[in-house]
């Protein structure tokens, strides 16, 4: 018998998804929660420019060494191949470092990062 995927068959996981995250969220009490991160943990800073006609957000973000996914995210609403004349355009460059231990490379799949920690004195 075929599996039949529709509209309500999505809209019942939907809720089933949601229902538990809703659970679990709410079993964590305040004392269970880690405490905020060290502010030694985010490097760079949040930049913005205003567009001239002729840029997109690809030519933007190849210019500041960002990549076209995360410019996008971080211009919701703003047309990624016109943004227009004195548009203005968020530069994505704040970035929290990985809760991971610092040595080496690491490879942050879920951002699309490579950070390299170095030795201490090297």
């Amino acid at each position: 018998m075929p599996i039949r995927r529709g509209k309500r068959t999505f809209a019942v996981a939907a809720l089933l998804v949601a229902a538990a995250f809703l659970a679990a969220a709410g079993a964590a009490s305040a004392d269970d929660r880690a405490p905020p991160r060290p502010t030694g943990d985010v490097i760079g800073s949040v930049r913005s420019l205003v567009a001239s006609h002729e840029d997109t957000l690809l030519d933007i973000a190849r210019v500041n060494g960002l990549g076209y996914v995360e410019m996008v995210a971080a211009n919701p609403g703003v047309d990624p191949w016109v943004p227009g004349r004195d548009t203005p355009v968020v530069l994505p460059t704040a970035h929290v470092l990985p809760d991971v231990e610092r040595r080496g490379l690491v490879v942050n799949l879920a951002e699309h990062r490579l950070y390299y920690f170095a030795a201490p004195g090297a």
